[in-house]
């Protein structure tokens, strides 16, 4: 009881259940009017809000699962802030040799039960917005406001940090993270609130596509790629994706699988895809790569029930726009155009 003789002062408000991170809308090109927005580098990793009270964090994914027992290393983030209350927006990131976000190595991070309990693969926290603060939800404010007092907390720790923002400099800041190699920028209306689990232009991702040609090798077939008889007697089936890669030097007609490509594939193009592969169908995979390494990885996981792939003449060339690469892989590949 306090002096008074009253039941002593009342528990702090909590912050709203559910909370859940706003998104951006992905956009080709960056906003013409650059000076009413702010912007940071697009990070590659696990998206994450962080509950800060009393010395403790617990972190929650953008479904709400509990990720605080993931990452160890982040349990000293409540006790940088001291005295406070807060929920940070951010992303669990781990970075390479040069400062770049590994998402391989995050995923091998967490691939055995023995990696997490060892914290093997370092991560980091990376806040680049603040939600709530000692009873206060912030989230009617604009992001400058937000911004500022993000800003004011001061994170700077070994695992946890507040990633740079730069109002005006768009342009500037694209070409710099095209220059070392990161996967884009998000760009923030100056004067926009933060929109809880929903999607909107007020803020914009803008990536660093590339464009090349790959040969395609193979396809995995829908539901009615199988069937018997030889190849001849085979009908056109759906292409549900492209198996890719590049001609390997020294050994004509085998290829180097590059990935695999399940977006982009509109209707009239999954059409003449099955009538122009149906006539290059082939028994052996020209790939040099082992069978098991063209299914799955991690732009699209295949499902038990997939059908094995159909190999083809080597001869069609398409056109792929991708974000880079990764382990030997295409990032984020889609169909452009068919040769």
């Amino acid at each position: 009881m306090d002096e008074s003789g009253g039941q002593g002062a009342a528990a702090p408000p909590l912050p709203p259940a559910g909370l859940r991170p706003m998104h951006p809308t992905a956009s080709r090109t960056l906003p013409l009017d650059e000076a009413h927005w702010a912007f940071e580098a697009k990070w590659d990793g696990y998206r994450a809000l962080a509950h800060a009270a009393g010395g403790h964090v617990r972190l929650r994914s953008r479904n709400g699962v509990d990720m605080t027992g993931w990452f160890p290393e982040l349990a000293g983030l409540g006790a940088a802030l001291p005295g406070r209350a807060v929920v940070l927006d951010g992303e669990v990131v781990a970075l390479d040799g040069r400062g770049r976000p590994d998402f391989e190595g995050l995923q091998r991070r967490m691939s055995t039960r023995a990696a997490l309990r060892q914290g093997r693969r370092p991560v980091a926290f990376l806040a680049f917005d603040l939600l709530w603060l000692d009873g206060r939800l912030l989230c009617p404010l604009p992001y400058a406001e937000r911004r500022l007092l993000l800003d004011g907390l001061e994170l700077a720790g070994p695992a946890w940090q507040t990633v740079a923002s730069f109002p005006g400099e768009g342009t500037a800041l694209l070409a710099a993270t095209r220059a070392q190699g990161l996967e884009g920028v998000v760009a923030k209306r100056l004067d926009s609130p933060y929109l809880p689990g929903r999607r909107s232009r007020l803020w914009l991702k803008v990536k660093h596509y590339q464009r090349e040609a790959f040969v395609v090798g193979g396809f995995v077939p829908g539901p009615a790629g199988g069937g018997s008889g030889g190849l001849k007697d085979r009908p056109p089936v759906e292409v549900v994706a492209l198996l890719v890669g590049s001609p390997e030097p020294g050994r004509p007609g085998r290829l180097r699988f590059a990935g695999r490509i399940d977006h982009g594939l509109v209707p009239a193009a999954r059409r003449r895809l099955a009538a122009r592969l149906a006539a290059m169908r082939v028994e052996a995979s020209p790939f040099v790569d082992d069978p098991a390494a063209l299914a799955g990885g991690r732009w699209r996981r295949a499902s038990g029930a997939e059908a094995p792939p159909v190999f083809v003449r080597p001869e069609l060339t398409v056109e792929v726009t991708f974000l880079g690469w990764e382990a030997g892989r295409l990032r984020h590949a889609a169909l452009g155009r068919l040769g």
